[in-house]
Formats: C-alpha cells, structure tokens, sequence
C-alpha cells in the first residue's frame, strides 16, 4: 500500500501499544481497511497477526507521501489481474479515511515481502522559512552569501559518516562484550528478529519512550570503528556521560538533548546560572568502551542537495527555502538536527569548520533540532522482487514490475494528495508560531572559543593522521601488488 497523510495532527506514523484510538496514522489506516473488508475481526488490532510492514517511520506531527505497508489483506487476488494497481481496493479504504490520510496504490508483492528490509533508500524535504535565515529578501549580496553557506554546509552531510552527533548516541550502541567494548552480537545481522537499538527517525513523545528499530537495507562497507572517550566540559549544556547515560547538566542547564527545541527554556538567552543555547564542543583523545561510538552510528547518505532559490508553495505563500536528501536510512532526529546546525552555520553562528569536525568520532557536539512540522518523506525505493532457484521471475513481477514502485494511476493520485492537501498545510505551517521560537533559540547559539580552538585544532591534526595512514596503506598494497607481479614473472 503506498501511502500519503498529513502527519500534524498524529503522533507520528506507528500504532503504539500504549497509545489511544487514532493516535497515529496506522491507527486511522488499519480501521479503514477492516472497514472496507481488509482485515478479519479476529486480527483487528493485531498488525502482527497480518504481517504487517512499514518502509519507515516518521515523528509526531512529520508528513509522508512516499510510505510503503505491507500486509497480507483479505482479498480477491484476480481482482489485480484487471487492476494491477488496485485502485479499486484503494478507493474502497479511501472511502473511510479522512482527507488528511490517503492511499494511492495497492500492489501485489511476495508472500515474505517486508516493507523495512526490502526498501533500499529513503528520501526526504525540508522546508525551510527563509525569516530562520535572517534574509532581507532583496536580491542582495549578503543573502546570496548566506544561502550560498547553507548550500556548502548542508552538502557537507553527503557521504558516509558517523552521526552520533545527530540523534541519542546510547540507543545505538551494540550488546557489551567483556572488555565493555561493543559489539555487533546476532543483533546487528540481517535477518536477526531482535535487531537492538538501532533507530528510525521516529520518536513516541510522551512518556519519552523512543520507538527502538534498526532499519537495514544499507550495504555500504563501514571501515571506521573508532571508539572516543567523552570528557566533561565546563559551562556546557546537555552532553552524553562516560557510563552511556545523560551526563549531570551543568548548573543552570536544562539537561535537554542537544539544545533548547522549539519553546524551550527562558525567552532571553542570558540569565543568572543559564546555559540555553550553549553548545558543548569536545574532543576525546582517549578511548573509552561506556562511550562507543561505532558502526550502529554511520549512515550512508547518497545525496544531499539545498535548493537555495527562495521560493513559495503556493502563490502568494510563505517564502521558504527546500533542502532534500537520500540515505540508506536515518537515527531519531538525524534529519532535524542535520538541518539545525547547517542553519546555525547558515546565521553565522557556527563556523562551518565545526560542522565538519562534528562528523568525526571522536568529537562530542551537541547540535540544535528544527522543529517536525515541515518534514516530509518523499520517497521509498526497493530491491527487485527475488527469482525462483531457477530464475523464473516472480510472480509479484508480473503484475508490479521487476520492483515495487508506484506506477501511473498511483503517481496521479500522489501528486493530487501533495497539491490539494499536503503543501496547503505546509504553507500554513510555515507561518506558524514555533519558527518565531526557533529563531529566538538560534540568536542564542553560542560557545566558548577556547573550546572551538581545541576541537579545531584537534580535528585538523586527526584528518592528518587518517590522510597519512592512507597514504602508507596505499604504499603498502602498491608494494605487495609489485612484488606479487615480480614473482608471477620469475615463475613463468
């Protein structure tokens, strides 16, 4: 089922065990679809019992028009022989959903098809107010400049990385061994039914309970397992202990992560004992295994692009600026706080240098988070459907193509949903209270230039050393290739 909602007024995308009726966009789908003939009254409420699957998760009050479910229905299966999009059965369910949910597609898949392990890349948009900015808006230099550092700053998140600087780091880290050190365990092996604590960018927001899922699909060889001590700093905000806990705020802080979101702390940024908006910047020199850092924390993000030209969703909008970005998958509130520190450095109140070192393991920052409201999932892509031992296609194949994607009809009613429903809302969410918030949140950035020295200069020195040890690892396989082709030549 491809899937679309306008996610402001749910508590993000997953049914929660604790959660009430229609919290969550799941809640809403499952009983149009028991509405409409979909689902037994003996597995109403019991996702499990009918394989249910979702392609990813997002927050509270986060939009999607790219989410794949996956489900075993109750249906006439030569209904898709005629309707190989199923926009019969979608028009059925449609009937019982609100305006702000939607179905666009129904499409056969395989018996073990899952909706997470299946789906290979994520992608999402952001959109941006450009009052967050500062610009004038008048086609000046100065805005030129500071669009120009957004661009640079969000392009640096391209590639392979850690970003235990971007979410919760404990959640992710693997069982302890022995010497206390993580390690992968059954856990983090695909196929594995408890996948630990990896996960998706989504969060149940009361109660503080985070939803705890790790989403595979992501192949890239991860190299870098570089394990850092974290240090206690002074005059800092929220940092993260050495024994995996939150560490004891400093006097005066809140104690939140990362820093002050929308609507938090003081409404001035100075105060008798207050570190609102105080960045903490740390650089750990030793190793530490309470504070891992490892492979649960890198992602792959294939494309990062910042469309810095202002412009409105609609005539007459809100003047917003849009940044998109692809990955194999992302860790609770990777994307928010991606954005919020590519806009402090954007404001000019983070040296762009300190993006860059906050993408290095051993460094500990913690970083500002953008509000949810104008998040949006915009695309899913999966891996071809699998063949038989002797290669035969299968059977889904035949009716949904070599991979699961939506087709035309499906394509149509998706750009209807994002036109007649989903960029109104955006538009007016962009208009809305909590970027004023957010602004003042920002003009609180600030930090100690003793400390950004340190971490500089100890980042600079750090990329030296990787350069370096390259180089040498380079020489050394050069050496042993030459050596090897001597040797075939004295054979032969």
């Amino acid at each position: 089922m491809f899937l679309g909602y306008e996610g402001t007024a749910y508590r993000g995308l997953q049914m929660q065990s604790n959660g009430r009726a229609d919290d969550s966009v799941e809640d809403t789908l499952e009983e149009a679809i028991f509405r409409a003939g979909g689902i037994l009254e003996s597995n109403r409420g019991k996702l499990s019992k009918v394989a249910w699957s979702r392609s990813s998760r997002t927050d509270k009050s986060v939009h999607s028009v790219a989410t794949v479910v996956g489900m075993k229905m109750e249906v006439d299966l030569a209904a898709f022989e005629a309707d190989p999009e199923g926009q019969q059965l979608t028009a059925a369910i449609n009937a019982h959903l609100p305006p702000e949910v939607r179905l666009f597609s129904i499409q056969r898949v395989n018996k073990s098809w899952n909706a997470r392990t299946e789906c290979t890349r994520r992608s999402y948009r952001y959109y941006l107010p450009a009052s967050v900015l500062g610009l004038a808006l008048d086609g000046g230099e100065a805005d030129a400049a500071r669009l120009a550092l957004l661009r640079q700053a969000w392009e640096s998140y391209q590639g392979t990385h850690p970003f235990h600087n971007y979410t919760r780091r404990r959640l992710y880290r693997g069982p302890a061994g022995p010497d206390g050190y993580s390690k992968r365990g059954k856990a983090g092996r695909r196929g594995g039914r408890d996948r630990g604590v990896a996960a998706t960018d989504s969060e149940e927001d009361e109660g503080g309970q985070e939803v705890e899922d790790e989403v595979v699909g992501q192949r890239e060889a991860l190299q870098e397992e570089d394990v850092q001590e974290a240090q206690p700093a002074s005059g800092t905000g929220s940092a993260t202990s050495a024994n995996g806990g939150d560490a004891a705020p400093a006097p005066g802080s809140s104690g939140s992560e990362g820093l002050e979101g929308p609507g938090g702390g003081d409404d001035g940024c100075e105060g008798s004992g207050s570190n609102k908006g105080r960045m903490q910047l740390v650089w750990n020199h030793e190793r530490d295994g309470k504070d891992v850092v490892g492979r649960r924390h890198f992602r792959f993000i294939e494309s990062c692009e910042a469309d810095v030209e202002v412009k409105t969703l609609l005539p007459g909008g809100q003047a917003c600026v849009m940044l998109s970005l692809t990955g194999g998958s992302f860790m609770l509130h990777q994307i928010r706080h991606m954005v919020g520190l590519a806009v402090a450095v954007a404001r000019g109140s983070v040296p762009l240098e300190i993006l860059h070192a906050s993408l290095a393991t051993p460094a500990r920052i913690n970083t500002p988070l953008a509000p949810p409201s104008t998040l949006v999932l915009t695309g899913a892509q999966f891996r071809p459907f699998m063949r038989s031992w002797s290669g035969e296609a299968a059977a889904a194949a035949q009716l949904s193509g070599s991979s699961l994607a939506l087709r035309e009809q499906g394509s149509a009613a998706q750009q209807a949903f994002l036109e007649g429903q989903l960029l109104p809302a955006l538009d007016r969410l962009l208009a809305g209270e909590e970027w004023q918030r957010w602004q003042q949140d920002l003009e609180c950035v600030r930090y100690d230039e003793g400390q950004a020295q340190e971490l500089l200069a100890a980042h600079a020195e750090w990329l030296r050393e990787r350069q370096a040890s390259r180089e040498r690892r380079q020489k050394e396989e050069a050496a042993a290739a030459a050596a090897e082709e001597s040797g075939a030549e004295v054979a032969r």
